[in-house]
């Protein structure tokens, strides 16, 4: 592990992934903090941190609703990713338009279980921290 690596938000980035991955995938998660974040760590490493962090307890007291809300954000960022792929190569393949419209199918699915009385700012402020933890991009 290089120095500086074990901060407290890299951990978090890659609390993240563990979220995102259900932490069943080390290898993809270890190539995605390589590969988006910079982060190159042991998978010895990752399994401590998520050891030491209780991360695996902490999804699971996440409530019901709490885990929906963050997975239909990651849902809708992985529309607008589409999105965007759309705009600049405006030919679609087929793949792309079939994951584009599982993804959308997901959402509305997810989002049907959610109670109706979400706080929009709540949501504005998880969309904005997923943004930031996750790919660096500050809102």
């Amino acid at each position: 592990m290089k120095k500086g690596q074990g901060t407290p938000e890299n951990k978090k980035k890659a609390f993240g992934l563990y979220i995102e991955l259900g932490g069943k995938n080390i290898k993809a998660m270890l190539g995605r903090l390589r590969d988006e974040h910079g982060i190159e760590v042991s998978a010895q490493t990752l399994i401590n941190w998520a050891t030491e962090g209780k991360w695996k307890e902490h999804i699971m007291s996440m409530g019901h609703a709490e885990f929906e809300k963050t997975m239909l954000l990651k849902l809708i960022r992985q529309i607008e990713r589409l999105e965007r792929r759309q705009e600049i190569s405006p030919a679609p393949d087929m793949q792309s338009v079939y994951a584009y419209t599982n993804l959308i199918n997901s959402a509305l699915k997810i989002k049907r279980t959610i109670p109706e009385k979400i706080d929009p700012e709540e949501m504005c402020r998880r969309a904005k921290e997923i943004f930031e933890n996750d790919f660096g991009i500050k809102r």
